[in-house]
């Protein structure tokens, strides 16, 4: 004989249609998470009568009214004392097409100890730009880096301005803002999925750190 369900009000469930209202919404489990591009809804197809699933995703394409959306972002600082750019804070599972722009936020400091300065890098992918955040005097100095991307495709994949600022906390002088314009490598010409910050001292006696990696992408026009 075939089976019968039911929901957990008693309400039977049809294998052929079920409907809207014997869903029992507010019993489920709450996703105890940020909602990601890869989170489904169900969604009925051109108001047919045909379910279909969609992506978060495409719902955020759909409603496009927000010329800036916030893609993701670290907020716990890491540190490290490598001589060699190792990753720091990554922003994963996006999908940042080719014709979107890209606005990159972080903070940057070093420590006392040595007269070294910091070095970082915005990586895209596996694609790096590499830049100076720091002076090399024996002082505590901290400051905020901005790299923005416009073009990623094949006329324009050099297209990329790193903003640096640093100022010194327990020292004498002052830094001036300085932009990075020679870039380390051409941008990808590619979905971008994840976003990270990478660091590194020259010489030693330094620690240098990140923190607040943001990434937002303006609309397309």
């Amino acid at each position: 004989m075939p089976w019968t369900f039911y929901n957990a009000s008693g309400q039977k469930l049809s294998s052929a249609a079920t409907s809207i209202n014997v869903l029992d919404i507010d019993g489920a489990t709450d996703i105890g998470a940020a909602i990601v591009d890869a989170d489904l809804f169900i969604i009925d197809d051109g108001a047919g009568g045909t379910n279909r699933k969609t992506a978060a995703s495409r719902i955020k394409t759909y409603i496009g009214t927000s010329a800036v959306a916030r893609e993701g972002g670290v907020v716990t600082e890491a540190t490290t004392t490598a001589t060699s750019l190792a990753d720091l804070l990554a922003i994963g599972s996006l999908t940042i097409d080719t014709g979107e722009p890209i606005a990159m936020f972080t903070a940057h400091r070093k420590t006392t100890g040595s007269a070294n300065k910091n070095q970082f890098a915005f990586e895209m992918n596996t694609t790096i730009q590499q830049f100076e955040g720091s002076s090399t005097t024996n002082q505590a100095e901290n400051g905020t880096a901005r790299g923005d991307v416009v073009g990623r495709d094949s006329n324009y994949l050099n297209s990329m301005e790193i903003t640096v600022g640093s100022k010194v906390v327990s020292g004498s002088g002052a830094l001036a803002s300085a932009h990075v314009n020679n870039l380390s490598n051409a941008n990808p010409n590619a979905q971008v999925t994840t976003l990270t910050v990478q660091g590194m001292r020259e010489g030693s006696a330094i620690t240098v750190g990140a923190d607040e990696f943001q990434a937002y992408t303006y609309a397309i026009s």
